[in-house]
Order: C-alpha cells, then sequence, then structure tokens
C-alpha cells in the first residue's frame, strides 16, 4: 500500500498536473489557464501561515511556490504559442488579400 501510495505521488500527480495545466492553457482565453496556479497561491499562503517557526516557514515558502511558478511557465510559454499561430494566421489572410 505504501508503494502505491508514493507512487501515486511521485509520478501520476505531477504529470496528471502538468497535462491539466497545459490543457487549459491551450485555450483561445487566457483565463482557464489561470485557475490552477491562482489555486496554487492560494494553498501556498495559507500553508506558509500555519507554519509555526520561520526556518520551517521559509523552507515551505520555496516549496509550495515550485508548483505555481511551474504552472505559470507552462501557461507562458502554451500563450506565447497561441499568439504566434495567430499571428501567423493573420499573416496568411493579409497575403490572400
Amino acid at each position: 500500500m505504501i508503494q502505491k501510495v508514493n507512487f501515486l505521488t511521485i509520478v501520476i500527480l505531477p504529470i496528471g498536473f502538468i497535462l491539466v495545466q497545459t490543457l487549459l492553457s491551450k485555450n483561445d482565453s487566457k483565463y482557464p489557464g489561470l485557475i490552477i496556479p491562482i489555486l496554487n497561491f492560494l494553498f501556498s499562503i495559507v500553508a506558509i501561515i500555519q507554519t509555526p517557526n520561520l526556518k520551517n516557514m521559509l523552507s515551505g515558502c520555496i516549496m509550495c511556490y515550485i508548483p505555481t511558478v511551474i504552472a505559470v511557465m507552462i501557461l507562458y510559454i502554451c500563450r506565447t504559442n497561441i499568439k504566434k499561430k495567430n499571428q501567423m494566421i493573420k499573416m496568411k489572410i493579409q497575403d490572400l488579400e
């Protein structure tokens, strides 16, 4: 049982997190891609506030913000690709005119 839980938390959850964030970020609207970073940020604030001492607070801050930074990086990369694609479509339309 312990090995299954470790496999789930170490492998499957991060892959699922990345896939869901990528799918949300590839949407035409930018707002669905902001859901996971905002939730991660709020969770990290709550986790940091509940930490009793400063040493644990600093290490907890770093550990809690890592998923938020990864989600924002995925959002940025996907939005950049969408902008490039839209610019290429506009250029093709202008070439046809």
